[in-house]
């Protein structure tokens, strides 16, 4: 009788049990980009969990370059909305989070010194990121059509910033830079302009945030209306290309940046 009352228990159990609780987690190891005193690539791991929705990166050393689609994760790619890079990893690989179409929050470790091109481009649901102070450099194209984003910080200490940042990031509307030593890249992309913004065609709820005098004052306010698809040399002059001269994305369009100074 009483192995009756058992069984039934059990059965009324895992009925009223919810199927979250049964969630599976998934993972593997890769090599890092980086190796070791010994000449060995150290090893990362990614994890994710099924019932969090979440992508653990762990270990040490730089993720390695990675394309769209094609990433140890892909199989869960469009299922993961949280992201974490845990202490112990210093660089963010090329590609490496691109296609996440569900992915709306993201955490960076301090320990992060590198974000590589592309590494967040086509993040449809992405709403907003903040860039940790420890980044030395974020490379071109990093938020390249993230459709949802709207607030992008870029914390004190951030080093350099690249271009065509926030290429098609239409629904845009705060980016802050408060480092006052934080450079902006000038650099063209391609054939087109390097500008942050080209491919946003309503500049009216948009403001970038600055510090007054820093090159992210001078970028928001002069440069931006006048980098073309000019490359230039390391003297800053402009020389000859196989392409023609375009006019600024800026200027072409009668676009015009709303500025405010961080005072804080």
């Amino acid at each position: 009788m009483k192995k009756i009352h058992l069984f039934a228990l059990l059965v009324f159990a895992a009925v009223l049990i919810p199927t979250s609780v049964f969630a599976k987690t998934y993972g593997a190891e890769f090599n890092s980009a980086t190796k070791d005193p010994n000449g060995n690539l150290y090893t990362l791991v990614w994890i994710f969990d099924e019932n969090s929705k979440s992508l653990t990166i762990e270990g040490k050393g730089d993720m390695p370059e990675m394309s769209s689609g094609a990433q140890p994760w892909a199989k869960y790619i469009k299922q993961i909305e949280n992201l974490s890079v845990e202490d112990g990893v210093t660089a963010i690989g090329k590609r490496s989070f691109g296609g996440m179409s569900a992915l709306k929050n993201v955490e960076i470790a301090p320990t992060v010194k590198y974000i590589r091109m592309r590494a967040f481009e086509n993040c449809a649901a992405l709403e907003e990121i903040t860039i940790p102070g420890t980044v030395e450099n974020i490379q071109d194209q990093s938020f390249l059509n993230c459709k949802a984003l709207r607030k992008v910080v870029f914390e004190d200490g951030v080093g350099s910033i690249g271009c065509y940042m926030f290429g098609s990031c239409k629904a845009l509307e705060d980016v802050y830079v408060y480092g006052e030593n934080t450079t902006i890249s000038r650099m063209r992309s391609n054939q087109d302009d390097g500008v942050w913004f080209r491919g946003i065609t309503d500049f009216s709820n948009l403001t970038a945030h600055c510090r007054q005098g820093s090159d992210a004052d001078k970028y928001f306010t002069e440069d931006i209306y006048t980098i073309t698809n000019w490359a230039n040399n390391t003297k800053g002059d402009e020389k000859e290309q196989s392409f023609p001269k375009k006019e600024n994305s800026m200027t072409a369009g009668g676009y015009h940046l709303n500025v405010e100074y961080i005072t804080e």
